[in-house]
């Protein structure tokens, strides 16, 4: 098999290069076109003429990652995600192990993801909902942050009041049950129960009650 560079054209503002390739044995050609990052034509010192199967196999490799990486950078134009969340999302359309690998570690190395920074800001989203501290947590690990990430989005949490935030929580939207556990122990422990999903430690509730019934 003969493999011969045809043309090499620059895409998106220099960005790209579109890699125009025939392939011949003799009887039979191809031709066939590979769009790689700009980066990576020159890693590989491509020009016109004659090129072997291994730089064959490496610019179709490289184009896998430069159509990984416009679609992550397409992903994230949605709002910012995890490591993990994105490589799960690239996963499901497609892209294999390796290849969203390299991307994801491109796009680190550019500090385009930024995870501890994202973390902190889904932390702050949780806490507009009125959760407390064990949800939050919860919730950060289920969109893929990791530990790092989760104990800086936490140290931004530091001073928030907890217990206030459950008191906000109880006058907003338990009033209904709150009347029925002044009246009624069950359904003081089913609104203890309710708390607990929202997150909030049991000494954290028992204060936000004590102050309230």
């Amino acid at each position: 098999m003969i493999i011969n560079i045809t043309a090499l054209t620059a895409q998106n503002s220099g960005e790209e290069m579109t890699v125009t390739l025939e392939l011949s044995n003799g009887l039979h050609s191809e031709k066939q076109s590979h769009t790689i990052l700009t980066d990576k034509y020159i890693e590989l010192n491509l020009k016109k003429g004659e090129i072997d199967k291994e730089t064959y196999e490496q610019i179709v490799s490289f184009a896998n990652i430069c159509t990984a990486y416009k679609k992550a950078l397409s992903l994230l134009s949605y709002g910012s995600c995890s490591k993990k969340n994105l490589y799960l999302k690239l996963k499901s359309r497609g892209f294999e192990g390796d290849v969203i690998d390299d991307v994801v570690e491109m796009l680190d190395k550019a500090n385009l993801l930024r995870e501890n920074e994202t973390c902190i800001r889904e932390a702050e989203r949780a806490l507009k909902k009125l959760w407390g501290k064990k949800r939050i947590i919860s919730h950060l690990y289920s969109k893929g942050f990791d530990n790092e990430a989760i104990s800086d989005a936490l140290e931004s949490l530091s001073e928030v009041d907890f217990e206030e935030n459950c008191k906000i929580l109880l006058k907003k939207d338990y009033q209904r049950r709150l009347a029925d556990a002044r009246e009624d122990k069950a359904a003081a422990e089913k609104l203890v129960a309710a708390l607990v999903r929202m997150g909030y430690s049991i000494s954290e509730i028992r204060s936000a009650l004590n102050s309230i019934l």
